[in-house]
């Protein structure tokens, strides 16, 4: 009996296997300037509030100019918690990056948290690292036009479940767009 070939789980990339694990995390009560200083030293655009493995809120580049510069607050007297977005939309690990990369898109966000079944934060998924995987894509994308074609050239009951899944993976990219 033929297996049956399943396109997305062979072709799919979720997002704990593109995010950044090493988040930097503060507490609620550190000052603005210590959160500056910390983003500056490791070169990110954001930390994430909290204890490190709770969400408590996120602080970002944007948050600093919009909410503290043009304020005019005291970065050694404001705390991350006064200026903080408290209510942050997170994703789980195993979701798939495409539906990551349109919710990105549709809430105009660059960073997203990410947690795992218990709602413990494991990582940020970025911009940037949305952009490293395109070429993966490419190659995924080159692969199951090999498997098409190679399907079209047999008869096998097998070759035919491959070129079913491809044609369905391919009905679903023309309606919401690869990524």
């Amino acid at each position: 009996m033929a297996r049956e070939f399943d396109v997305k789980k062979e072709t799919s990339i979720s997002v704990k296997d593109i995010m950044t694990e090493d988040v930097i995390t503060l507490p609620k009560d550190a000052t603005i300037h210590q959160a500056a200083k910390m983003m500056a030293n490791s070169q990110i655009g954001c930390l994430i509030v909290g204890d490190g493995t709770e969400i408590d809120g996120i602080i970002t580049e944007r948050d600093l100019v919009t909410k503290v510069l043009a304020e005019k607050l005291d970065p050694d007297e404001t705390t991350l918690e006064q200026v903080m977005t408290k209510k942050v939309i997170h994703i789980h690990g195993d979701m798939e990056v495409t539906a990551a990369s349109e919710l990105m898109t549709a809430k105009n966000f660059r960073r997203l948290p990410v947690v795992n079944s218990k709602r413990e934060l494991i990582g940020v998924v970025t911009e940037k690292d949305l952009l490293r995987i395109e070429p993966k894509l490419v190659d995924i994308l080159r692969k199951m036009l090999r498997l098409r074609a190679k399907a079209k050239s047999k008869d096998s009951i097998e070759d035919f479940y491959i070129h079913r899944k491809l044609d369905q993976l391919k009905k679903g990219w023309r309606k919401r767009g690869p990524a």
